[in-house]
């Protein structure tokens, strides 16, 4: 994610903010939770914090680095950054995560599509071999 500074807040500021991300975040109705997020976050930063979460449920579910890597179309050293990462998270915000990321909408059949699409090898060099006449 786009770094806006490295220099370290004042103590009195950063609690304020933290209170304002907080009380930002806090109770939206799901049609609004979209719209706050494209508005606060690029592009860019938005498809890393999916791939971030995409990366806890995936996990979660017992896929390997290389099924992450490939699923959620990043390279192997960004999976093992997310690693490193999570393992720095303390027990009760994993605790968290975990637990927003169960209460999901995602459906369990989900995980066998993943699966099954992460076994197709759709390249461009083997669909052509297998199209092309020549």
């Amino acid at each position: 994610m786009t770094h806006v500074s490295k220099q370290k807040l004042e103590d009195s500021v950063d609690k304020e903010l933290d209170e304002i991300l907080r009380s930002t975040f806090t109770n939206l109705p799901n049609s609004e939770v979209l719209a706050l997020l494209t508005a606060v976050f690029t592009k860019t930063e938005l498809k890393m914090v999916k791939k971030r979460l995409g990366y806890f449920y995936l996990r979660d579910k017992g896929f390997f680095q290389d099924e992450l890597a490939n699923i959620l179309k990043t390279t192997r050293q960004t999976i093992i950054r997310f690693s490193l990462q999570n393992k720095v998270i303390t027990t009760e915000h994993k605790k968290v995560l975990f637990n927003r990321i169960k209460q999901s909408s995602l459906k369990s059949k989900l995980i066998d599509v993943i699966k099954a699409l992460n076994e197709i090898d759709i390249s461009r060099s083997n669909t052509r071999r297998k199209i092309s006449p020549f």
